[in-house]
């Protein structure tokens, strides 16, 4: 909304920051060819707020000139949405800028700016209608105006480098967030010098051993130093409402099978190397449970049980399968599906990819396949080409980004605990930010040109940063590792964990934290590309048992969980188990939900009692609470 304070021609108020347009004329007047401006706000249509800069010169820069020195000299919410460039400014018989008569001419006219006309602008308004769901109004519409996030910002950055050929940066996003300014710098891009190796399937037959990725590796190794004892693996149990068709479900499951190359795939060792084969068709592991028999507190019993026993099922890696279901028939119109897949095939995002095309093979007619897109590359492919990256030295800008970021990271300090790291066990507790407070939060990162995410992040750099008694904040968060069109349909682990080194000084005010926050975002984003194992093995950093390398805290922002549903079926998720795996000492899981956010913190049951925990998680409440009222 915009809001009008005071006079017309002196204060408003956009995305909740207090904008004076005499500042931002005061800049404007200052750049040579400029003779004369005026700046106004303009609602547009559906109440989206834009500053509109009327401009009078007759040797005026170019718009992205004017843009950069406003967004150089005031905050981010000062940068005009539109140039105008004018002959001359309309005025009162006082001689005062009839404002009013430029609003009204900035209405008529649209202030979202023209539709987009170029060819580079249409290729970046095409991207953002996938990405956000729908056409943009014009070429001066802002990105995060309309929904965008910092996790959609990175892969709109990786779409738009596909097809130009080129590594873009994240923060292109950032400082331009309109579709105008998006287009004028990629129309002065050239070319980065940076040959990447060409992604593509490399042949089976020739290649009998395929390379692990290297979280792979990292995932082989810890199960095998443990022996098995805590294999990793990603767990789902869902609840079938409906009349459910037992044999097109299990028809589903095989089609998908068949399409993902990860779920035929086992792991065995050569000289102590491990490596991957893929088989065309393994056994399935599924089983169906009747127990429509059973009381209602046993049969309740019994599906906590077998989710337990889920989540501690030890894979056989040498002859698979790595994955299993098991489908507890609860009544005629109700089934608990179990869904257990080894880590080593798998990360969240396949989880729900994989459901998805569940539900796509059942929705069709018996006999019949879902059209679904072939799939160009598999995970042994981008495995492959990860290391050819690594190897023709494709990566050796971010190697160099992470070697000076991190250079002295290893001297963290522990944060207070109870006791020493014995296991991966792990508990949680909830809370959440109610829809107002979320609002609010929105409008600050609007106004400091940030995200959702990095008002999270600089918060909680702020409480470890009280915790340890260290300003100097060395955090985590996790990516999808899946900014490439070829590798996002696909099922296997992809997952990626990035270091955000964030200054949290906690004698500055908010807005000051959350820059920092901002800028370790866009670095790490901008150097997303090298895994994760690569950055530990090039730092070398003193290991100790159990405990991560880099950090110790990890921030795990996840978007809205999407309705789910098998054909006619309605698909809920179980509630979730008060034991987790807990690779890290806390992890907070926020997630969007009905314009709230639900936080989880996870913690390592031996390591905190649950009474610190409950009140850090308190604590965090209040500093984004407190957050939200600094715009």
């Amino acid at each position: 909304m915009l809001e009008l304070v005071g006079r017309l021609d002196e204060e408003v108020k956009i995305r909740g920051v207090r904008v004076q347009p005499e500042a931002v004329e005061a800049v404007l007047c200052s750049v040579p060819g400029v003779t004369d401006v005026a700046v106004i706000a303009v609602a547009w249509d559906d109440g989206t707020p834009l500053l509109v800069a009327y401009v009078v010169g007759s040797a005026l820069p170019p718009d992205a000139v004017l843009r950069e020195r406003v967004r150089a000299a005031l905050p981010a919410a000062f940068v005009p949405a539109v140039f105008v460039r004018a002959a001359e400014l309309p005025r009162l018989a006082s001689g005062k800028v009839d404002r009013r008569a430029l609003r009204e001419r900035a209405v008529s006219a649209g202030a979202a700016g023209a539709p987009p006309a170029s060819e580079l602008e249409q290729l970046v308004a095409r991207h953002w209608a996938e990405l956000l769901g729908s056409p943009p109004r014009g070429v001066a519409d802002d990105f995060f105006a309309l929904g965008g996030s910092s996790l959609v910002a990175f892969e709109l950055a990786g779409r738009l480098g596909e097809e130009l050929g080129e590594e873009l940066p994240a923060s292109l996003v950032f400082d331009r967030p309109t579709i105008a300014e998006q287009a004028a710098w990629l129309a002065g891009l050239r070319g980065t010098g940076i040959a990447q190796p060409r992604l593509a399937r490399i042949d089976r037959a020739a290649r009998h051993c395929l390379a692990l990725s290297f979280a792979q590796e990292r995932l082989w190794l810890g199960e095998a130093l443990a022996r098995g004892e805590r294999a990793p693996r990603v767990h789902r149990g869902l609840r079938l409402i409906g009349r459910l068709d037992e044999a097109r479900l299990e028809d589903a499951m095989r089609a998908v099978a068949a399409r993902h190359e990860a779920l035929r795939t086992t792991f065995a060792t050569a000289d102590g190397q491990p490596y991957q084969l893929v088989h065309a068709s393994l056994p399935r592991d599924h089983e169906t449970v009747d127990l429509t028999a059973c009381a209602d507190d046993a049969r309740a019993a019994e599906v906590a049980r077998r989710q337990a026993e889920e989540r501690s099922h030890a894979f056989d890696l040498e002859h698979g399968p790595l994955w299993r279901t098991r489908l507890l028939r609860l009544g005629p119109d109700t089934h608990v599906l179990l869904l257990t897949i080894h880590h080593l095939v798998t990360d969240g995002w396949s989880m729900r990819r994989w459901l998805e095309e569940v539900g796509a093979h059942y929705a069709v007619p018996p006999g019949t396949s879902a059209a679904l897109p072939a799939l160009r590359v598999q995970p042994v492919d981008v495995a492959d080409w990860q290391r050819r990256c690594i190897a023709s030295g494709a990566y050796d800008g971010a190697r160099a980004y992470w070697r000076e970021r991190l250079a002295d990271v290893a001297a963290r300090p522990e944060l207070p605990h109870d006791g020493p790291r014995h296991d991966h066990v792990g508990a949680w507790v909830e809370g959440e930010l109610a829809a107002p407070v979320t609002s609010a939060l929105r409008a600050l990162a609007r106004a400091e040109g940030s995200t959702l995410f990095m008002v999270l992040l600089a918060a909680l750099a702020r409480l470890v940063a009280e915790l340890t008694g260290e300003d100097d904040v060395t955090l985590g968060t996790l990516v999808a590792g899946r900014d490439r069109a070829e590798v996002r349909p696909l099922i296997g682990l992809f997952l990626n964990a990035l270091p955000l080194r964030v200054r949290a000084d906690r004698s500055a005010g908010f807005r000051g934290a959350l820059a920092n926050a901002r800028d370790a975002t866009l670095g790490a984003l901008a150097h997303a590309e090298l895994p994760f194992e690569r950055i530990v093995a090039d730092l070398n950093p003193p290991r100790h048992p159990r405990r991560n390398p880099i950090f110790d805290v990890v921030l795990n922002y996840l978007p809205p969980a999407p309705t789910r549903t098998l054909g006619d079926l309605a698909v809920e998720a179980l509630e979730p188990s008060p034991e987790v795996s807990a690779p890290f000492d806390l992890m907070w899981r926020i997630v969007e939900h009905d314009s709230l956010l639900q936080i989880r913190l996870e913690y390592r049951q031996g390591r905190f009692a649950p009474a610190r925990i409950c009140a850090w998680l308190d604590r965090y409440l209040d500093l984004v609470a407190r957050s939200a009222g600094a715009c």
